[in-house]
């Protein structure tokens, strides 16, 4: 028979086996404060990487951390630590394994002897967990640190400590066996992927036939095509080249009742967009003189922002916001093959883009892209062909996630049957 839960481990559903403990965080865990020392190393505490020196996190990450204002006293953390950052309440408490500082705005956590901080490393981060210290800690929602006596809110499960070292030893095994898995499968897709885009530019630089005459085309990104082929400015191929803009958000009446499609550069997946997330309204079409509505089959490319060089077209009519350049109108050329020429020029064109902490391309970018330009037969051929390969791509793409979908479920599982070792 395992003892009643309370309510503050209502996450360990179902209880846990009679010989284990139920207890206040503060039994086992100490907050500590010490000051950093010298020849600390400054950590960051991650979701996906644990904890690790922060010139490491920027490296591997590309991102830039905020460092502490000069004289801002940091606090020392011991291997063994559990540190809660500003995203615990979406991933847990993080281990430290090496000695280093942290923020002053962190909490440091030292466990008693009674703890062995790789049973609890798998604890802190477990789904139920997580979920259960979001549920009972507002601040949590406003990506405030946990404090101590928030953390105290949830109660634990306190194994003794050699039956601690054993689940440990069995966590880590069963979940890097399947990280593994993940691992080999993640990169089967990566070069499934290269290959693809390696056979994507083959199509649109060369052509789907063999055994052509090839000349130089003067243009790294290109390289070679075949002779009868021309390279041809991207406005000399489209009568419309164009963007949108976005309603003032005094403008409360913009999207009421809209039924006119309103794309942003978040909704480009290299796919085609049917319906947009937001929608306007007749009214507000003919008010802002900026916004036109773009004829299905146009193919837009996100000029700002995180998404940069993102492609997608229309399969229905739309307006787009400012950071969307839209084409339309074609002459001579076939849309979808374009878009296919786009995804091979995005490295190209990415490399002219300009601006600081966010570079950006402009409307004038694209329209001086030369770009290669067959027959529209061959055109024709090469679509075909290109959407064959997407179709063997997206259903590596789906089996992988299908796969990954399961492997996570089955994480969860085997945490939660670990951690609660019901009878």
């Amino acid at each position: 028979m395992s003892n009643e839960v309370p309510f503050n481990i209502r996450w360990l559903s179902g209880g846990v086996p009679d010989h284990w403990q139920i207890v206040e965080p503060r039994r086992i865990f100490k907050l500590v404060k010490e000051p950093e020392r010298p020849g600390d190393i400054h950590l960051t505490p991650s979701q996906k990487y644990g904890v690790l020196p922060q010139e490491e996190y920027m490296k591997i990450t590309g991102a830039r951390v905020v460092q502490n204002l000069s004289g801002t006293q940091m606090q020392h953390v011991e291997p063994g630590d559990f540190i809660s950052h500003l995203r615990t309440f979406q991933g847990g408490l993080e281990l430290a394994t090496m000695p280093g500082k942290v923020s002053p705005a962190y909490t440091v956590l030292r466990p008693t002897e009674a703890v062995y901080p790789g049973f609890f490393k798998h604890v802190l981060k477990s789904p139920g967990y997580v979920s259960q210290i979001a549920s009972v800690t507002d601040q949590l929602r406003d990506g405030q640190t946990m404090r101590y006596n928030e953390f105290n809110l949830t109660w634990l499960p306190l194994p003794p400590l050699e039956e601690q070292k054993r689940i440990a030893d069995e966590l880590d095994r069963e979940l890097a066996e399947i990280d593994e898995f993940i691992d080999d499968q993640q990169r089967l897709l990566n070069l499934s992927m290269e290959q693809y885009s390696s056979q994507i530019h083959e199509l649109v630089t060369k052509g789907h036939e063999k055994d052509v005459d090839l000349v130089d085309s003067a243009f790294d990104w290109i390289g070679s095509l075949p002779a009868h082929w021309s390279i041809q400015k991207i406005s000399w191929l489209f009568n419309d080249i164009g963007s949108g803009t976005t309603p003032s958000s005094a403008d409360e009446s913009a999207f009421l009742d809209g039924t006119i499609n309103w794309v942003t550069t978040g909704e480009l997946r290299e796919a085609g967009v049917s319906k947009s997330k937001n929608q306007i309204n007749e009214d507000t079409l003919n008010k802002y003189s900026a916004l036109k509505l773009h004829p299905a089959g146009s193919i837009m490319i996100a000029m700002y922002g995180a998404t940069i060089g993102r492609l997608g077209w229309l399969e229905e009519p739309a307006t787009v916001n400012q950071a969307v350049c839209v084409l339309s109108n074609p002459k001579k050329v076939l849309p979808k093959y374009v878009f296919y020429v786009l995804m091979v020029a995005k490295p190209h064109l990415l490399n002219q883009a300009t601006g600081g902490g966010q570079p950006n391309i402009n409307q004038d970018t694209i329209r001086n892209l030369r770009i290669p330009v067959p027959p529209i037969s061959e055109q024709e051929m090469i679509i075909l062909q290109a959407e064959r390969l997407d179709t063997n791509l997206f259903k590596l793409i789906s089996s992988f996630n299908k796969l990954n979908s399961y492997f996570r479920e089955k994480r969860i599982s085997l945490l939660t049957s670990h951690i609660n070792r019901l009878n």
